[in-house]
């Protein structure tokens, strides 16, 4: 049987797929689908790194791209802050979704633009302005 391992937190419904009780509705399609799943929350990244050392899974599934104890926070984080998906690639765990350069380049609409731009997709004009520019 496959074990599946959810994760979340004060970010998930910002940056994921909703609050707790989305989850929790994640996690039981899961578990009537013959899978076995079980919910983490965490709220910083020992959190997330104590959970991926104590519980026993086959897969991660997270709604977090970062870990944050600010729930409106979907962006970049700080520069140079490992992601979910960095730490799960440094401990060689398989997980759901895209790896964290990926995630990166998608959540930064800029450098989706520029990915974007030269392999020949149209995209329209675009500016940023970078904070305290305006």
């Amino acid at each position: 049987m496959s074990r599946i391992l959810l994760i979340t937190g004060p970010g998930g419904e910002a940056q994921g797929w909703g609050n707790m009780a989305v989850t929790q509705e994640i996690a039981k399609a899961i578990n009537a689908s013959g899978k076995s799943c079980d919910i983490a929350s965490v709220s910083n990244m020992d959190e997330l790194i104590r959970v991926l050392d104590t519980r026993k899974f086959d897969l991660v599934w997270s709604a977090l791209y970062h870990v944050t104890e600010n729930e409106a926070t979907i962006g970049m984080g700080e520069s140079g802050e490992d992601w979910v998906a960095d730490i799960l690639d440094k401990l060689r765990l398989p997980y759901i979704g895209p790896d964290a350069a990926t995630m990166k380049a998608l959540i930064h609409k800029t450098a989706t633009h520029n990915i974007l731009d030269k392999a020949g997709v149209p995209v329209p004009c675009h500016f940023e302005i970078e904070q305290g520019q305006a």
